[in-house]
């Protein structure tokens, strides 16, 4: 997976306005370019889980609620060990 933070910072402040010195960026126009970076990174990470044949299960937590476990390769994994691992 490819990070992508800086490209869309860098081509949002070429095009973006100089006024007083300084060069501001379109607040919607970097709003726009960081919300397809985040759809491109989930479907990355679905295209992951399923190469890598992530497992998704749930149960019922008494007090927490529903608790999602993911498997892989044999391990169990919470949201966040997933995500680190697919970064």
């Amino acid at each position: 997976m490819s990070d992508r933070r800086e490209e869309i910072l860098k081509s949002c402040i070429v095009s973006g306005s100089i006024g007083n010195g300084e060069v501001h960026c379109e607040i919607q126009e970097a709003k726009n370019a960081m919300d397809e970076n985040a759809k491109r990174m989930c479907l990355e990470l679905l295209e992951y889980m399923a190469n890598s044949d992530v497992k998704c299960t749930w149960y019922d937590h008494p007090v927490n609620g529903r608790q999602y476990v993911f498997k892989y390769k044999g391990c169990e994994l919470t949201k966040q060990q997933l995500f680190e691992n697919f970064l």
